[in-house]
């Protein structure tokens, strides 16, 4: 397996879909204040997987909650870390005037 596929297979391993996130309030956490992979997609126009890179980049906080033995794990993100989120500019990177 490659570097490309086997970062794949991890992404894979931590996306799931949110159908199965379990209903009710997570022990430590106000739920109205957190959304799922697939909101802060909607909210950023971007798609899932985007919006998983952009966690696993470390551009956009993720709490990783853990479900039971044997449950899947899903990424929950504050509503306003993805309001306040800011887009790297696109293209190079303008280079320092010497003076």
């Amino acid at each position: 397996m490659g570097g490309g596929q086997l970062r794949l297979a991890a992404a894979v391993f931590h996306f799931r879909l949110d159908s199965h996130m379990p209903s009710g309030t997570i022990p430590g956490m106000a739920h109205s204040d957190y959304i799922t992979v697939a909101e802060a997609a909607q909210l950023l126009n971007r798609s899932r997987w985007a919006v998983c890179d952009l966690i696993r980049r470390g551009r956009l906080p993720a709490r990783l909650t853990p479900g039971e033995p044997g449950a899947p794990t899903y990424y929950l993100i504050l509503r306003r870390d993805v309001l306040d989120f800011q887009p790297l500019k696109r293209g190079p990177k303008p280079k320092a005037i010497a003076g």
